[in-house]
């Protein structure tokens, strides 16, 4: 995302959704952030989040000429009076038509976002091919027991092919 919003390294960074070089959309707009906070690369406070409802959801769109092999991602939790939503249990799924959903990677329980601004990066198993969606999804309740999905930061890493 980060290569996309520096047009492939040629300008300083703009945030993609803003620019519409890519889409991000949610599932539950909670009114405190929009869809363009969850690709936000700067520090300090960012209240970034859905509301609570289970099976709350991030969806990145790379756009209809580009597919991503992903094989590592990152997740940077919010900041503000509501930074005890840490994600817990969550799946990172990718799609090529926003039905058929591949999990890439499960968390359950997982303790790596803990806090404030707390960033995170995980490997993802090669699924072999490319897609152009990519979704988290909670799977269960985040660190304060509710479906509330917060995120101030998101990357995807990998092999990056556009036609």
């Amino acid at each position: 995302l980060y290569w996309i919003g520096t047009g492939g390294g040629k300008r300083g960074y703009t945030n993609p959704h803003t620019s519409g070089d890519v889409v991000v959309s949610w599932s539950a707009p909670s009114g405190y952030g929009s869809e363009a906070g969850c690709l936000e690369h700067k520090c300090g406070q960012v209240a970034n989040y859905t509301k609570s409802e289970e099976g709350s959801w991030v969806c990145v769109d790379l756009g209809s000429s580009r597919r991503l092999a992903i094989n590592y991602y990152s997740l940077r939790h919010g900041n503000g009076e509501y930074s005890g939503w840490c994600l817990r249990n969550w799946e990172l799924a990718g799609s090529n038509d926003q039905n058929a959903w591949i999990c890439l990677r499960a968390h359950n329980n997982d303790c790596s976002l803990n806090g404030a601004m707390a960033e995170a990066s995980w490997a993802v198993e090669g699924k072999g091919e490319g897609f152009r969606y990519f979704r988290i999804k909670m799977t269960g309740e985040n660190s304060s027991n509710n479906y509330h999905l917060m995120c101030a930061g998101m990357e995807l890493y990998g092999r990056l092919t556009a036609n």
